[in-house]
């Protein structure tokens, strides 16, 4: 867990595949806070916006190129917002 500085509500997160066999066509979708899972992008990063002081949690999952969902594998990234 991380503590964003006083004041903000935006953050960038990004991230990528790793590992030998990456495809170039991975797709990513997140998700914050248990809400409703994003749609699938292929964008390797995510811009948060407008979210409350407090503990938050960012999920991700990935698949290659619109096949392979893995959800045993979802990322998980825990912070806090000092707002």
């Amino acid at each position: 867990v991380f503590t964003l500085p006083g004041g903000q509500t935006t953050a960038r997160v990004e991230f990528e595949a790793l590992g030998d066999n990456r495809p170039t066509t991975t797709q990513y979708a997140w998700q914050l806070d248990n809400g409703p899972w994003s749609g699938w992008q292929t964008e390797p990063y995510v811009v948060l916006r407008d979210y409350d002081g407090g503990p938050h949690t960012f999920q991700l999952k990935a698949r290659n190129g619109g096949l392979d969902e893995s959800l045993e594998k979802i990322a998980t990234l825990r912070f806090e917002a000092d707002i």
